[in-house]
This record gives C-alpha cells, structure tokens and sequence, in this order.
C-alpha cells in the first residue's frame, strides 16, 4: 500500500493518492518456498533438515530432565526394482503408503523424516529406557512385511531398520543431518546401546 499526497500547484495538498497492491500471489510463493525448504515434496514428512532441528531440541530436553531419545533408521528393500519396473510414480506412491503406515506405529510426539531415496529416519523424544525403541522398531518391521497396495496391485516391501538409543547425549546430530544413516553414530559409545533387525516377507 502506497500512500501519496496531490499537490495544487501552490504547496498545497489537494488530496491523496492510494494505490494497493496484491500480493496474494507472492506471499503463497514465500509460503510455498518455506515449506520445500523443511518438508519432502513427494510424502509432506519433514525433511532432512527438519528432522536435524527437531533432535537439536529433543537433545536439549534430555539433557535439560535427565531423560533418554532415541532415533530408529530404516530403509526400504527392493525399492529400486519397483521404480525400475513400474515407474517413479509408482515409486512415489509406495513412498506415501509407507509413511502413512509408519506413522500409525508412532506417538503424536515422535517425528517421521524421510532423509531422500527410500531412506527414512524417526526421532523417539523422551522414552523410559533403550529398550523402547527396538518395540518400535519391531512394530514398524510387522507392518512393513506386510504388502503395500499401490495401483491395484501388491507389493512386498520389507524394510531393515537399526536404532540408536542412549541417555542425555544420544546421537551426534550433525552425523545425521549430514551423512549416510548408516554412519549415525552414538556421541558417548559407552553409554548408548544399538541394535538391528531385518525382516523378509
């Protein structure tokens, strides 16, 4: 909005101009961009960076009360052969139907990040003991052995998984918002247990 006054020749204001401008358009384009920049396009989970964020907090927490978190790995079996075979479509979709299936084994406190390709990460804030996370990720292992409907047609896709979990200082953020999960390492290895499982269908 712009404000301007009219002048009568003699420094005198005759009256004022206002003239608006829409920026309806631009302002849906801000929105737009903040959310690429902190959610995966193709299922709305958080993204990498997101995720990165929400455990520096998670960390502060634990840290602050005296409380354990831990973060669940997992990525996906045979996920290139459906892309290869039925198409990145078909590929995004199973993409979506994971998470959706993922998230139903989860708290409404815990966080789903997918990291990029078939790569996905949970945060578990605040849990009672290390114990905690491998339920969980026995519970996301069932749901994922059983088949993904996508397109009218069924499809087995398993999923490995590993957690790591500790007391206060859990995992080394850094390692997880930059690096391969696989290198997601606990920042005190004395003090933090790991554990894996793969399930096949």
């Amino acid at each position: 909005m712009v404000l301007s006054g009219l002048g009568d020749g003699r420094d005198a204001v005759a009256g004022h101009l206002l003239v608006l401008r829409d920026i309806t358009e631009r302002k849906r384009t801000e929105r737009h961009l903040q959310y690429l920049a902190h959610y995966d396009n193709v299922t709305g989970l958080p993204n990498r960076k997101l995720f990165a964020d929400r455990l520096e907090q998670a960390l502060v927490r634990a840290r602050r009360n005296g409380v354990s978190l831990a973060v669940l790995f997992f990525d996906l079996d045979r996920f290139k052969v459906i892309n290869d075979s039925l198409s990145h479509d078909a590929g995004d979709q199973t993409l979506v139907a994971v998470a959706r299936r993922v998230q139903l084994c989860l708290r409404r406190e815990d966080t789903l990040a997918r990291f990029g390709g078939d790569e996905f990460c949970v945060l578990l804030p605040e849990i009672s003991h290390s114990g905690d996370a491998a339920v969980v990720a026995k519970k996301i292992l069932r749901a994922m052995s059983r088949p993904l409907v996508v397109r009218g047609r069924e499809l087995d896709v398993t999923a490995a998984s590993a957690s790591r979990s500790g007391r206060r200082t859990a995992v080394t953020s850094a390692r997880c918002s930059t690096g391969r999960t696989r290198r997601c390492t606990p920042r005190r290895p004395g003090g933090a247990t790991a554990s894996s499982s793969r399930t096949r269908s």
